[in-house]
């Protein structure tokens, strides 16, 4: 049940936040005085914004739960070694095999264990910590790259908005008058 409710929780910030973001950059545009509403194009590039920026921040957010259960990885790897940190050298078909025990343990653990980065891992272990506490580490940077990267892409998608709807969605001074600038032709 706990994976609905995080599934739904993911769907509703990644809404909420894009919808954010949206808005918060047409507001920026309208003080600007760019009118992207006054534009197919500006509405298009704002669509396209809202339904990016909804995927990327549902898994940014699917990412923050994630860290709140490596704790329940490592406790579960630490009673699958029967240790709890000490510290020793193991190979990757080892830490494969524990990944493994772990998964079909915990079902719901499996796609977090797809992050795990085996050279992070080795480097970790190289450095005298356990093979509970590498794991988790391992975890917590490559899950930490994981919402960089999130925040990247929506921080660039947004300056790319911005400057589509600057190029297309400029501020025209037209005039309804049809012989306006008729006497600059001849």
């Amino acid at each position: 049940m706990f994976l609905i409710e995080n599934i739904l929780g993911c769907i509703f910030w990644g809404l909420l936040a894009g919808v954010t973001i949206t808005i918060g950059t047409y507001l920026l545009c309208r003080m600007l005085d760019l009118r992207p509403q006054e534009s197919v194009v500006g509405l298009g590039v704002l669509a396209v914004l809202l339904i990016f920026c909804t995927a990327q921040s549902g898994m940014l957010t699917g990412a923050l739960y994630a860290k709140g259960y490596i704790s329940d990885i490592g406790q579960a790897a630490a009673a699958l070694t029967n240790s709890e940190n000490t510290p020793h050298t193991a190979s990757a078909e080892q830490i494969a095999q524990l990944c493994d025990e772990i998964a079909d343990e915990y079902p719901a653990a499996k796609p977090l264990l797809s992050f795990l980065d085996f050279n992070d891992l080795k480097e970790h272990l190289h450095e005298g910590h356990g093979i509970v506490d590498a794991m988790t580490q391992s975890l917590v940077s490559e899950l930490n790259a994981y919402i960089l990267r999130r925040v990247l892409w929506m921080v660039g998608l947004v300056v790319v908005t911005f400057f589509v709807i600057a190029y297309f969605c400029r501020r025209r001074d037209y005039t309804l008058d049809p012989n306006a600038g008729a006497d600059l032709l001849y």
